[in-house]
């Protein structure tokens, strides 16, 4: 929300780090800037045209998300954007969602070494924030359950922000574990995107998806108000048919789990091909529409508020 401020508002030196997004080396030029391909370029005008073919050159070079973990593409993934240090605790569900890529596999009859495909993956994508904790993160990793370079539980490189979000954007949803949030800048990017929402059910989680949910009552300036329905989701779960152990953990702008086993549980009937992950498919594309509404107008709210803090400076 920083970008919405006005121009000359904040300090020359005033930027935003999402979490996910590699940051230069400490010891790197000003202008000195990593590309997406972990290369370096100067900007100077006798290379002004190098930079450009580079740049031109990693457009065409970023792999997707399936490609860059190395997974089919009806393989669903995913997303747990997170700096690696133990508040983000990114491993919480990765024994959940172990157990149940196991047991997709086993009723498929696959065994470790053919599951090149696996139901699903949780993919975490971040850069190290504290060295022992992103280490245990790497080792888990390592040892989860599956073929190589396709395993149930997964670790990605930090990426240029652009990719973050094209990332986030080809997710099946976007998850949250930390153990205490504030606002989660993840999840209100997700939510922007229109990509469903996984949050651990922690205070800070819980009161952002509120705010989506109060911001996206309120979506069209100069219209009416929504009325509020707390039951939303879960109506849109059992419209559907759907699971009703499943919708008890339903937000009307995502979801949010107490346990991990209720999460990896939803992550497979997201990830299944049966009518019931339909059902939960259509169910949290339509949380995910309220979301994206609520971000939005959270947004504009941003932007007016400037604008009026602006206008009482130069009034």
């Amino acid at each position: 929300m920083v970008a919405a401020a006005p121009s000359g508002a904040l300090p020359p030196t005033t930027a935003i780090v999402p979490q996910g997004v590699r940051l230069p080396s400490p010891g790197s030029s000003r202008l000195r800037r990593p590309s997406v391909l972990g290369t370096t370029t100067t900007n100077t005008e006798d290379n002004a045209n190098t930079e450009d073919v580079k740049e031109e050159a990693e457009e065409t070079l970023v792999p997707s998300l399936h490609d860059a973990l190395g997974v089919a593409t009806s393989t669903r993934v995913f997303l747990l954007p997170a700096g690696l240090r133990p508040v983000k605790d990114v491993t919480w569900a990765a024994d959940a969602v172990e157990d149940r890529v196991k047991g997709l596999a086993s009723s498929s009859k696959k065994t470790v070494s053919s599951c090149s495909s696996p139901a699903f993956v949780l993919a975490v994508l971040g850069p190290s924030l504290d060295a022992p904790y992103a280490s245990l993160v790497a080792q888990k990793a390592r040892a989860s359950y599956g073929a190589e370079g396709a395993r149930a539980f997964t670790q990605m490189p930090p990426v240029a922000r652009r990719v973050a979000l094209e990332y986030m954007r080809a997710a099946a949803g976007v998850l949250n574990t930390s153990l205490s949030e504030g606002q989660s800048g993840a999840l209100l990017e997700a939510a922007a995107l229109g990509t469903p929402v996984l949050a651990r059910d922690v205070p800070g989680n819980r009161a952002l998806l509120d705010m989506l949910e109060e911001a996206s009552l309120g979506a069209d300036p100069g219209g009416p108000e929504r009325e509020r329905d707390p039951n939303a989701f879960r109506d849109d779960f059992f419209d559907d048919d759907s699971s009703p152990l499943l919708a008890a953990y339903a937000h009307p702008c995502g979801f949010l789990f107490a346990s991990p086993e209720t999460l990896a549980e939803a992550m497979s009937l997201l990830a299944e091909d049966s009518e019931v992950g339909s059902a939960v498919r259509r169910a949290a594309g339509r949380a995910a529409d309220r979301a994206r509404r609520g971000a939005e107008e959270l947004a504009r709210r941003e932007r007016e508020g400037w604008r009026g803090v602006a206008a009482g400076l130069f009034a």
